[in-house]
């Protein structure tokens, strides 16, 4: 499936097709629980695999984002890490990866950007999930 989901409890997002953008604005932080706006692609993910998540990101204010793999509605354990990426992000463009190395399937599980942990817009392109260990 192509669709993202959002959550929205801390402000809003939404997807610019004409773009390829996802953008976010963010209006109540929330340094407890930055998933209050939260970005999300359902994706299975394989035992002893590893995966690569591509995406560029700029933000109306310097801000952390955080990117991590998960298992899904219900048990939202993380996959292939103990803690979620952080990504320091600015009013630039800029590149990021994060790879995990996963050892367990879930046809459940989760990519996801927990984007409210301070205010401000964020915006998210060339988002990809890939096989092995870099970007394409």
């Amino acid at each position: 499936s192509s669709s993202w989901e959002f959550t929205e409890f801390n402000g809003s997002a939404r997807c610019e097709r004409s773009n390829r953008t996802i953008i976010a604005d963010i209006d109540t932080a929330s340094q407890q629980e930055p998933w209050r706006v939260q970005v999300f692609h359902r994706v299975p993910i394989y035992k002893d695999r590893t995966y690569t998540a591509c995406f560029s990101a700029r933000s109306s204010l310097d801000k952390r984002i955080y990117t991590y793999l998960d298992s899904g509605a219900d048990v939202y354990q993380l996959l292939g890490a103990t803690q979620k990426f952080a990504s320091n992000v600015t009013s630039d463009w800029q590149t990021f990866s994060q790879t995990w190395a996963v050892d367990r399937t879930d046809i459940t599980s989760r990519l996801a950007f927990d984007l409210a942990e301070t205010p401000g817009t964020v915006e998210l392109a060339d988002i990809s999930l890939v096989e092995g260990d870099s970007c394409l």
